[in-house]
């Protein structure tokens, strides 16, 4: 016989008690403290690429630039909040590109700055290894400078350590390996 009481209180049983609940967020809990640290490496490593192809638009809109107006055009590390723009040879905290009017290689009054990019965040280092501290492009689109690359080390993230660099001719590239094709090291 059917005992309509008896099919009322199964409905009513058919909730998590606070034991399952625990447990489920317990598994959880233990899934994230996993999932956590490599999310952290992934957003490093896409900041770095983000910042790196950045430098690398800079260097393309610099030969485009040269090319338009029939100027060298020089890009530089330079420290942020100066004013006056001395290139220097650590590109960590801000990069110009500027019309080189009076074709002396440093920012002047008569110079017009057109590109600045801010590449580095979280304690990442962009340091210049040729031995000048500047590009200089040419009209034509290639180096008045030594050909060079630029060492992108990304805190947190020293296995995706890049060298953006710029041959004679002003190609510019990304590698992960120094001239003798070992992985870069920071």
């Amino acid at each position: 016989m059917y005992n309509k009481y008896k099919a009322v209180n199964k409905a009513l049983n058919r909730g998590v008690t606070l034991l399952e609940l625990l447990c489920v967020t317990m598994i959880l809990a233990l899934l994230l403290t996993a999932a956590i640290p490599s999310m952290a490496t992934i957003v490093v490593k896409w900041r770095s690429e983000w910042m790196l192809r950045d430098m690398l638009h800079l260097i393309q809109n610099s030969k485009a630039k040269a090319a338009q107006q029939r100027r060298a055009i020089v890009i530089c590390g330079v420290a942020e909040g100066d004013k006056t723009h001395r290139c220097q040879r650590s590109w960590d905290q801000k990069v110009i590109a500027f019309i080189d009017v009076d074709n002396n290689g440093h920012f002047s009054d008569g110079d017009a700055l057109f590109q600045t990019a801010w590449p580095l965040k979280g304690g990442a280092q962009m340091t210049l290894t040729s031995n000048r501290y500047r590009y200089i492009i040419r009209p034509n689109g290639t180096l008045k400078s030594t050909p060079g690359s630029v060492r992108f080390c990304a805190k947190g993230a020293v296995s995706y350590a890049r060298r953006l660099v710029v041959d004679r001719v002003g190609r510019a590239r990304i590698t992960p390996y120094d001239q003798q094709g070992a992985a870069i090291a920071c």
